[in-house]
């Protein structure tokens, strides 16, 4: 028992130098969240007096099950299925990408108050990228709230301001060096040196 409880340390140490080493992020803050609890299980029971091996056996097996499935399984977080923020590795261009909700500037649950969720920002084009892509890239990278409708294939609300917030009509509408596209943001190619306008309109121009 006594053989056991000296090796304990030696090999919690080596436990976490290999973790720490071969883990990062959401992975590393599970297994620290795992490994604390059974820090703690085992310490109420070596407060409480139990000294039987089989007792911290228990514990130990548990932990190691845990940490297999956590090194075997692949987690994925939301974000993971997002594209990333940085510039692609085949980039074709950069266009500017802007968020504008100045047609509803000053009503509650606008901000900021002048309604510009997005100044004017160039965003990298990767290959076959579409107008949609980008918009999702540029909010993610500015730290902006954006949400698609249920078959992803429009934007929906951005910054918390969402569609029929203001009127029936309202929404988010999108216009491409100036002029309103004939296809969806999910079927535009994004074209180096496009200008990419997202305005929140009440709708009234379609009543």
């Amino acid at each position: 028992m006594d053989v056991f409880f000296a090796s304990v340390p030696h090999f919690a140490a080596h436990t976490v130098t290999f973790l720490f080493l071969s883990l990062s992020g959401f992975k590393l803050a599970v297994v620290i969240a795992v490994a604390a609890a059974a820090i703690i299980a085992s310490a109420i029971m070596f407060v409480r007096g139990r000294r039987r091996f089989s007792d911290y056996a228990a514990v130990l097996a548990s932990a190691a099950v845990l940490f297999a499935i956590i090194l075997l399984v692949d987690f994925k977080l939301p974000s993971d299925y997002f594209s990333d923020t940085g510039s692609p590795s085949d980039r074709v261009g950069a266009a500017v990408v802007s968020f504008d909700a100045s047609a509803v500037a000053g009503r509650d649950g606008v901000s900021p108050e002048n309604g510009v969720l997005l100044a004017p920002v160039s965003v990298s084009i990767g290959e076959g990228e579409t107008v949609l892509d980008l918009a999702l890239r540029a909010a993610k990278s500015a730290g902006l709230p954006l949400a698609l409708d249920a078959s992803g294939t429009y934007i929906s609300s951005v910054g918390g301001i969402g569609e029929r917030a203001f009127g029936a009509y309202s929404g988010w509408v999108v216009y491409i060096n100036g002029e309103f596209p004939s296809v969806g943001a999910n079927e535009l190619t994004v074209k180096d040196g496009d200008v990419i306008e997202w305005r929140y309109t009440t709708g009234e121009e379609f009543e």
